[in-house]
C-alpha cells in the first residue's frame, strides 16, 4: 500500500519481485540476485536491476558456453521468477570476426 499525505491506497499483497519504494526493497532485491554471478561461467556487470554478460568468443566451444550461460540465466531468472525483458536484451560484438560471425544466441524466456 501506498500513503502520501492523509491519503492511503487499497493494500495489494505481492506475490514476486521487490516492491518499489520502499526502504528496504533495494536490500532485498540485492537478496535475490546476489547468487547471480554463480550459475553462469561468463562474466556479470550488475548494477541495480540492470545486468551485463560478457565474454571472449574466439571459437565454436566459446559461443556454445556463452549460450549455455544465457540459458542458465533464464533458467535462474524463471526459478526466481525474475524474469529478464527480452526485448531490452541485446547481443554486443566487438573486434575481429572469426568463427563467431555466424553465432547467434537465443533467449527463451
Amino acid at each position: 500500500m501506498v500513503k502520501y499525505n492523509n491519503c492511503v491506497s487499497s493494500s495489494v499483497e505481492v506475490v514476486s519481485g521487490v516492491p518499489e519504494g520502499s526502504v528496504i526493497g533495494p536490500t532485498s532485491f540485492v537478496s535475490f540476485i546476489i547468487d547471480l554471478p554463480d550459475v553462469v561461467l561468463s562474466k556479470l556487470y550488475m548494477f541495480v536491476d540492470d545486468t551485463k554478460m560478457y565474454s571472449e568468443v574466439g571459437t565454436i566451444s566459446d559461443h556454445q558456453q556463452l549460450q549455455s550461460d544465457v540459458d542458465n540465466l533464464v533458467t535462474w531468472s524463471t526459478t526466481w521468477n525474475l524474469l529478464f525483458n527480452p526485448l531490452k536484451c541485446k547481443v554486443m560484438t566487438l573486434g575481429h570476426a572469426n568463427c563467431t560471425s555466424d553465432c547467434n544466441y537465443t533467449m527463451n524466456l
